[in-house]
């Protein structure tokens, strides 16, 4: 007996109506080459029959196959070719498929599963292995595709490739595997624009087209596959790019491996214990995309190796010890030097994943508070790195007795934290001329902006501000001007200031003097107004430069405000 046919995604619906005795039905119109020409099963509700031929969309049909009954059928109903229990038993009859322990009474179910057994031993694999590759994979470039540089000039080229593209604008739409040949001399539109390589999948002929825009964002028929630009010389640059997502898996793993080897996820938490011990909590490190459990740790009931240089380019790995030692850093002779009075050591903690062994490698000075939290990791030997991770580093006090602070490989990347006590910051200053001061935030937001204001305010008394010059103000550092305000507080109105400046030594400034140009701060029938494009202006003031400032016109203004925002040069 030849096996059942099957074709993928085959489904539709009655187009009439059948009885439990019809030996012919129709389906949907178009939809009938969905299916095969003949020999395959198909399920309409709780019946399977036997297609023996279909022409067009009408089959001709045998009832109540594989243990199911016939029955009546209405116009709509599900026409559907599934994987049934004929087919396995078929593959399994010819040494294709072996499921051990598993009787030969296969019951087909009229859902998309497969049921072995019956009663509540009964499995049921869900076996629409299509839809599952669709849903959860990637369209894809499977092989080829490089893009390069264009036999002509500002062109580029796309190399024969192999594809696998959706065949809907869907992000569950069905994957088709597409081909396509070379294609070169591709023209590049604008000059100095950064353009996608689209993989277009055109119903099943793809095209290479340029977008400034991702294409798969829109339309999810469509692939980026890389990048191209072109300068106003048409020298071309590219990027072959993105969805090579072939063994994708393995591809995050080393890229994740490759960053960021073995890394502390969370937990293993350091804490001072007893007598100079340290506890570390479980934890769990990651290598890769593989996950590490570490169990939790005393150093007062395990040893912990010392690790130090040798002072000839290797590593000396020291007796172990259960304490952590306060007294002694790495000063790089290949022996341990002093700790100072009143002074800190650090100590990094390493832990291999899968024996546990925990190594503590010397910190590099006799530090403040202040220096040994500002420390960096230091050199380590491979196998710190290769076989485990950072786990933290202790600050401990050179008296012993406590740890000042543990900063965590998770919490931290090793930078200063707040010092409780105020005298353990080092190389503080103040106070004497040349030497550094300490300053507020907002008084270093000011120091390092050099943004100031010049204000000058034109007082008519009450009266409406009359024409002319109000008065000047002598500039005592070298400046740029940023942006011009001004403010009547009092009522709405019109007034036009200008701005001339001068030398001390050709003091006073006058109309030829102006650096307004045509743009001079004006407020038209408003109470304010603001000027950051300032037009024409000459924005430099030098230090001891003079500033006049002229009314040259005003309507119903008592009182202005003209603010210069400035910043030191």
């Amino acid at each position: 007996m030849a096996f059942l046919n099957i074709k993928n995604r085959a489904e539709s619906t009655l187009a009439s109506g059948i009885s439990d005795t019809d030996t012919s039905l129709t389906v949907a119109s178009g939809e009938g080459d969905k299916f095969p020409t003949s020999n395959f099963h198909i399920t309409i509700e709780d019946e399977i029959l036997l297609c023996s031929s279909r022409s067009g969309d009408v089959f001709t049909v045998e009832r109540a196959k594989e243990g199911t009954s016939a029955a009546a059928h209405s116009a709509g109903k599900a026409v559907e070719l599934r994987i049934t229990a004929q087919i396995i038993q078929d593959l399994m009859d010819r040494g294709f498929l072996s499921l051990a322990d598993t009787p030969s009474d296969y019951s087909g179910s009229a859902g998309k599963v497969l049921k072995v057994n019956t009663g509540e031993d009964a499995l049921e694999f869900d076996i629409n292995a299509k839809d599952i590759i669709d849903y959860t994979d990637s369209p894809m470039i499977i092989s080829g595709g490089d893009v390069t540089e264009g036999t002509n000039a500002g062109t580029f080229k796309v190399a024969a490739l192999t594809a696998l593209l959706r065949s809907t604008n869907s992000e569950t739409g069905e994957l088709v595997e597409v081909t396509k040949t070379e294609e070169d001399n591709i023209s590049i539109s604008a000059a100095d624009t950064t353009y996608f390589v689209c993989l277009n999948y055109n119903g099943g002929t793809p095209t290479i087209s340029l977008s400034e825009t991702n294409p798969y964002d829109s339309d999810k028929r469509n692939i980026p596959i890389g990048k191209v630009m072109k300068d106003t010389s048409n020298n071309v640059h590219y990027i072959s790019g993105g969805f090579r997502f072939q063994d994708g898996v393995r591809k995050l793993h080393t890229r994740a491996r490759a960053l960021r080897a073995l890394e502390l996820e969370q937990g293993s938490n350091i804490a001072y214990s007893g007598t100079n011990n340290f506890t570390m909590t479980a934890g769990t490190v990651y290598g890769g995309i593989n996950p590490f459990s570490l169990s939790a740790y005393n150093s007062a009931t395990t040893q912990f190796i010392p690790v130090y240089r040798d002072g000839g380019g290797g590593w000396t790995e020291g007796t172990p010890r259960n304490t952590i030692d306060y007294a002694h850093y790495d000063d790089g002779d290949g022996t341990l030097g002093d700790v100072g009075n009143n002074r800190y050591s650090t100590h990094w903690v390493y832990r291999h994943v899968d024996d546990g062994d925990v190594y503590v490698v010397y910190g590099r000075g006799s530090y403040t508070l202040a220096e040994a939290e500002l420390e960096q990791e230091p050199t380590r030997p491979d196998h710190l790195t290769d076989f485990g991770c950072l786990i933290g580093k202790i600050i401990a006090p050179q008296s012993g007795g406590s740890f000042a602070s543990v900063q965590m490989v998770t919490d931290t990347f090793f930078v200063g934290t707040n010092t409780s006590n105020h005298n353990h910051l080092g190389g503080l200053q103040g106070g004497t001329v040349g030497e550094y001061y300490h300053l507020t935030s907002d008084q270093h937001t000011i120091v390092t902006n050099n943004e100031h204001s010049i204000t000058f305010v034109i007082n008519g008394g009450g009266s409406v501000i009359t024409t002319g010059v109000k008065g000047c103000l002598r500039i005592p550092f070298t400046c740029e001007i940023q942006r011009v305000s001004m403010g009547a507080p009092k009522e709405s109105g019109s007034i036009v200031v200008d701005i001339w400046k001068d030398t001390h030594v050709n003091f006073p400034p006058t109309d030829a003097d102006s650096i307004t140009a045509s743009a001079p701060p004006t407020i038209s029938s408003a109470q304010k107004s603001e000027d950051t494009t300032l037009t024409g202006w000459t924005k430099t003031i030098n230090a001891g430069d003079w500033l006049v400032f002229n009314v040259d016109s005003c309507t119903d203004i008592t009182l202005v405000t003209l603010a210069l925002k400035v910043k030191k040069t």
